[in-house]
């Protein structure tokens, strides 16, 4: 039981890290378009956003690997 609601918890965390990477590489989309000054912070947000994606979903394949 622990160990669905841990899956449970980083599949959620996932999504969100997902949802921040989605969301900072819109944001600087549509600004690169406005601004050039804005688009490097937002470029820079949206790195750490994917980066913060592929930890979480390292430590998720890690689980599963170790729950195999």
């Amino acid at each position: 039981m622990a160990g669905n609601l841990s899956m449970i918890c980083a599949a959620w965390s996932s999504m969100a890290a997902r949802y921040s990477a989605d969301r900072a590489f819109w944001q600087s989309t549509l600004w690169i378009r406005r601004t050039g000054w804005v688009a490097a912070e937002l470029e820079l947000r949206w790195n750490r956003a994917l980066a913060r994606v592929g930890e979480i979903e390292s430590r998720i394949a890690a689980h599963d690997g170790s729950t195999l």
